[in-house]
């Protein structure tokens, strides 16, 4: 289930609670840390037990979500080397050199404690 980007927080927190009340998954997996935070939000106002009930994975894994969300897990992007490379690969096609088509970048797994 996707929810689109563009919703108020109110609103995201309704589709939420919806898909947890409804569809009861036993795990998902969001698009960002802040969405992740949302959805463990609602789960524990249902009464859900995280992770018995419900294993949650966010995704960016900021310095932010490490400090101050560490029982969250999330996949780690790496930023620097995302900004670097995007900064390359700028330069390469300004300068009118040949660039590939796709880039692989390392993630790492951040564990917390909600898988």
């Amino acid at each position: 289930i996707k929810l689109p980007n563009n919703l108020s927080t109110i609103r995201r927190e309704m589709e939420i609670r919806s898909i947890l009340a409804t569809r009861q998954p036993d795990g998902i997996f969001t698009s960002d840390d802040l969405t992740a935070i949302l959805t463990m939000k609602v789960a524990k106002q249902l009464d859900m037990s995280i992770p018995d009930d419900l294993k949650i994975i966010g995704y960016d894994g900021t310095k932010f979500i490490e400090n101050y969300f560490p029982q969250l897990t999330t996949i780690q992007q790496p930023v620097q080397e995302i900004a670097r490379l995007t900064v390359e690969v700028l330069i390469k096609k300004i300068n009118g050199e040949k660039t590939s088509k796709d880039y692989v970048l390392p993630i790492t797994l951040l564990p917390g404690g909600s898988i």
